[in-house]
């Protein structure tokens, strides 16, 4: 897949399918659609493009610090849109795009820019300025400039459609087992390893602590896998500002405690992926060091019981 920010740059072509969206944790309703255009741009022997935008529309409108969280960053989003069977994405500067009419839209990116003779789009999809334009809008712009559309329908879990905002809800609520299910794979986040006060090294629980700048989880103890330079861990990670320590310094952090790790285990500075298995419990205020050890211990013992379980 080739990623291109600047339409002046995408190759022209004849012949090409598309599709356009937030496409924000490419879940697996995401996932079928884009299964779907593969299909087609094979069936149709066309290259097949996704278009998508940057920051993702709800963090446009929203300044930090109301700035909502979203699923995956956009490199994320490009590392999880080349897992898919396209030829093309073509990410494009949401502030040039927000204040476009739908018809100067589709003029200026699917006419001029793609040259489409195909588009796919979200049985909920709607664009342009004040989200103005519909599928109808789409339609008559295909009987204009001659290309065909298509409204692919809402993949359902539970009798209700999977999407990005009910994703954003269980993960809220800490429920990273039904987000899995609607993701089809685990929620995780990723980062490079920073040096904390060796907290947990102190405890006899070392840890790989990533800052916490994109989790849309709540503090707590979680069941987790670690990913590291092409291997993965076992392991468990706590959310939080560690409330027991009273004199710590109450910045949020993902501290990951890797299973059966050797006294040499060293990741300061590496990029780690942590996966989101299960939720454990919430976030505790102990009355000693001790007690959290135990109850640290407790955690561990539930990691294992789970892993034991699940593989």
């Amino acid at each position: 897949m080739q990623t291109f920010t600047d339409p002046s740059e995408f190759p022209r072509l004849s012949n090409t399918s598309a599709t356009i969206g937030n496409f924000d944790g490419v879940h697996l309703g995401h996932q079928r659609l884009l299964d779907s255009l593969a299909e087609v741009s094979q069936n149709t022997n066309s290259r097949s493009c996704a278009i998508t935008f940057e920051p993702h529309p709800l963090q446009f409108f929203h300044k930090a610090p109301e700035r909502p969280f979203v699923l995956s960053s956009i490199a994320e989003k490009v590392r999880l849109l080349e897992q898919r069977s396209l030829d093309f994405l073509l990410v494009l500067p949401f502030e040039r795009v927000a204040s476009l009419t739908p018809a100067e839209f589709v003029e200026r990116y699917l006419i001029k820019a793609l040259n489409i003779s195909f588009l796919l789009v979200g049985y909920d999809f709607s664009f342009g300025r004040d989200r103005a334009g519909s599928f109808q809008h789409l339609l008559d712009a295909g009987k204009q400039f001659g290309f065909d559309v298509d409204r692919f329908p809402p993949v359902l879990h539970d009798n209700e459609p999977i999407s990005s905002s009910r994703i954003r809800q269980r993960l809220w609520d800490g429920d990273v087992a039904a987000a899995a299910l609607l993701l089809n794979r685990p929620y995780s986040l990723s980062g490079t390893v920073i040096r904390g006060d060796a907290r947990g090294r102190q405890l006899g629980f070392p840890t790989a602590n990533v800052a916490d700048e994109q989790t849309l989880l709540p503090n707590g103890v979680y069941c987790t896998q670690l990913s590291c330079r092409g291997r993965t861990h076992a392991a468990v990670t706590n959310i939080g500002t560690r409330p027991t320590f009273h004199g710590a310094a109450q910045v949020r952090l993902v501290e990951t405690h890797v299973l059966d790790a050797g006294p040499n285990f060293n990741l300061y500075g590496q990029l780690v992926e942590v996966r989101f298995l299960e939720y454990l419990r919430r976030q505790e205020t102990f009355a000693s060091a001790e007690a959290l050890v135990q109850q640290i211990g407790q955690d561990i013992d539930r990691s294992r019981q789970w892993f034991a379980a699940h593989t």
